[in-house]
């Protein structure tokens, strides 16, 4: 019978032995599974200075000055998609200013529309749905100045509150239809005080198909008091007004034909549903 004793100092080196072999072991493996070194810049991640956002030309500049439109904020470039295999086509800029905007068409003629000097915005905005599937949004805003040519704005865009966009191509068009969105507010907020006034001399105020005034809401059938008046719905891009008792909405039309107003898409602050000058909003 052999019997053979270790020291602790033997231990000592076998455990040192058992460590570089492992060492080496794992080094082997990494360089064996190591990607190319194209493969690995490739991937790794390059910290550049994002370019600088485009300016205005000197002629768009001096058009926004001599119209006294404020500080410039951003440009909105307007694209078109021509196929599956060109790059959308550019069709026109949108200059964002404090206190109005200027369209630039590819001619260089340049539209300026001072919110001040608009008369009515009209905006609406549809989302499609095919198998409870978001498919896109499509707006329509027509903007009519007080004096000169109306602009109008159409295109498709992917709504970022429902889904995200990968290539971000609608990204211009979504924040048009925001950007004349907010000029509708604007133009509503500066014209509010005048259209309560002439509800108060007794006037009739338009929204598209029905007018409204003291009395209730005016249709082809009559006049609906507004205490018969139950609910005003605005969704996907409709207006519905419905009446106490009635199944069958007295009026449903596309949002676009309403002026804004900043209470609701439809009504002046003072006048709401089933309540008359109240000033509860919808």
């Amino acid at each position: 019978m052999c019997h053979s004793a270790f020291s602790a100092h033997d231990h000592d080196n076998i455990r040192e032995a058992a460590t570089a072999i492992i060492d080496s072991s794992m080094n082997t493996l990494r360089k064996a599974w190591a990607p190319p070194r194209a493969l690995r810049e490739r991937h790794t991640p390059m910290t550049t200075t994002p370019p600088d956002p485009p300016q205005p030309s000197q002629k768009v500049m001096q058009a926004a000055s001599s119209n006294d439109l404020g500080g410039f904020k951003r440009i909105l470039v307007r694209r078109k998609e021509k196929g599956l295999l060109s790059k959308p086509k550019v069709t026109s800029l949108l200059y964002d200013f404090e206190q109005g905007i200027i369209y630039e068409e590819t001619d260089e003629v340049l539209r300026v529309y001072p919110w001040s000097k608009v008369a009515s915005v009209y905006v609406s905005s549809t989302s499609t749905f095919i198998n409870k599937r978001y498919i896109s949004s499509r707006y329509s805003a027509t903007l009519v100045p007080a004096d000169g040519e109306k602009l109008v704005l159409r295109g498709l865009y992917m709504d970022p509150a429902i889904v995200y966009d990968k290539k971000g191509l609608s990204a211009d068009h979504h924040q048009t239809y925001l950007l004349m969105a907010a000029g509708a507010a604007i133009v509503s907020e500066a014209q509010l005080p005048g259209a309560l006034a002439r509800l108060q001399r007794g006037e009739e105020l338009a929204f598209g198909e029905v007018k409204i005034s003291l009395a209730g809401v005016h249709i082809d059938k009559g006049v609906i008091p507004w205490n018969t008046v139950k609910d005003v719905q605005v969704a996907d891009g409709y207006a519905q007004i419905t009446q106490a008792g009635r199944f069958l909405p007295l009026s449903r039309q596309p949002v676009g034909r309403y002026r804004t107003f900043p209470s609701s898409p439809c009504w002046p602050a003072p006048f709401t549903p089933a309540s008359g000058p109240s000033g509860r909003k919808t």
